[in-house]
C-alpha cells in the first residue's frame, strides 16, 4: 500500500446544515445589528451564544456566517448576543430580541433548547431555532444538527496514513489494511448524538488503513474547557493513545496540546487549526451561512412551522 504524505492537508468540507424548520431559500444579511440592507423587508436575524464569538470554531463560524448574510443583504439587520447565559438571561434575551422583530432567532448551543421551548409559544409568528439535532422540535421551534461525520471520516483516514508513514516496517494484512494497531483517543464536551457520529466515523476512517483499533471516547462535561481537555488527553496517552479526535472547540485545542507534548496525532475541530501545531494533520470548516440561510428564506416567506 502506497503511504499517504506526512504533510498537513485541510479538509475544506463544503458542510451545510439544513435546520428542521428550513425548506426554502432567499437572501439578505447585516453586521451586529443597525445597518439596514438593500430591502426593509429582509428579516431582521438574531444569534445567541454563552461566550465569545472569536474562538476560531464553533461561535465564530456562526459569527461569520450573520455576517456573511449581512453583507449579501439577505438580512436587514443583525443582532449578536455573545456571553448570553443558559437559563433566565437566555429567556429574557430572545424575549427582548421577538418583540423587536428579530426573526429568526438563533441559539447556537444545545444548552439553549429549554429556554427557546419557553419563549416560543409567547411569539408563534417567530422561528426560534437551536443547535441540537435531536429533532426535538414542534411549532415554531427549529433545530440544526452538525453533519461532520463525512468530513470526520475523511479525517481519521489521513490520521491512519499518518501513523502508518511512521512505522519503520510496515506490512500489510491480507485484506491490504496495515498491520499494527491503534488506540484512538476521543475527547467531547457532551456526549451528544452527533458528537457520536463524528467519533465512530472517524474511527471507521482508521480502521480503512490499520487493521486493529480501539477507540475510548470521553467526556469532560464542557465545550470550552481546553484546560480539562488537554488533562484528559494525556491520560489517554498515557493509556496507549496516539492519535486524537475532538468534538467541541475546549476539546480541539486541549487534545492538540496534548499531542504537541506527546507527538501524537492530533484533528481540528470546526475551522482551519491546522497553523496551530505541525501535530494537527487535518482540520475542517463549516459553512454555516448555508444552513442560517435557509433559515432566513423560511422568515422571509412567513413559514411559522417546524
Amino acid at each position: 500500500m502506497p503511504k499517504l504524505p506526512s504533510t498537513v492537508i485541510i479538509l475544506i468540507a463544503a458542510l451545510t446544515l439544513i435546520g428542521t424548520s428550513c425548506s426554502r431559500t432567499n437572501n439578505n444579511p447585516t453586521p451586529d445589528h443597525t445597518e439596514p440592507a438593500s430591502s426593509d423587508e429582509a428579516p431582521k436575524l438574531a444569534i445567541l451564544y454563552f461566550t465569545d464569538w472569536h474562538d476560531g470554531s464553533w461561535a465564530e463560524a456562526a459569527f461569520d456566517a450573520g455576517n456573511t448574510l449581512l453583507t449579501d443583504g439577505s438580512i436587514s439587520q443583525l443582532a449578536l448576543r455573545p456571553n448570553t447565559a443558559y437559563g433566565t438571561e437566555a429567556v429574557e434575551t430572545m424575549r427582548e430580541l421577538a418583540a423587536n422583530g428579530f426573526n429568526p432567532i438563533i441559539a447556537h448551543s444545545d444548552g439553549y433548547g429549554d429556554a427557546v421551548k419557553e419563549v416560543a409559544p409567547d411569539f408563534p409568528n417567530t422561528l426560534f431555532m437551536f443547535a441540537s439535532g435531536t429533532g426535538d422540535v414542534s411549532d415554531n421551534v427549529g433545530d440544526y444538527t452538525q453533519p461532520f461525520h463525512d468530513a470526520t471520516y475523511l479525517a481519521g483516514i489521513l490520521a491512519a496514513g499518518v501513523a502508518t508513514n511512521r512505522l519503520d516496517t510496515p506490512t500489510q494484512t491480507d485484506k491490504g489494511k496495515v498491520d499494527t494497531s491503534v488506540i484512538v483517543g476521543g475527547i467531547t464536551g457532551f456526549k451528544t448524538p452527533a458528537c457520536i457520529a463524528q467519533y465512530n466515523a472517524f474511527l471507521r476512517g482508521v480502521h480503512e488503513i490499520i487493521a486493529d483499533i480501539t477507540g475510548v471516547f470521553i467526556t469532560i462535561e464542557s465545550w470550552v474547557d481546553a484546560e480539562a481537555a488537554e488533562e484528559a488527553a494525556l491520560r489517554q496517552f498515557e493509556s496507549g493513545a496516539t492519535i486524537f479526535y475532538p468534538c467541541g472547540q475546549g476539546p480541539a485545542y486541549g487534545q492538540i496540546e496534548a499531542a504537541r507534548q506527546t507527538d501524537a496525532i492530533a484533528t481540528g475541530f470546526i475551522g482551519d487549526m491546522t497553523g496551530i501545531d505541525s501535530s494537527v494533520v487535518s482540520s475542517y470548516v463549516w459553512h454555516l451561512d448555508k444552513a442560517f440561510g435557509e433559515m432566513v428564506a423560511d422568515a422571509a416567506a412567513g413559514y411559522t412551522l417546524a
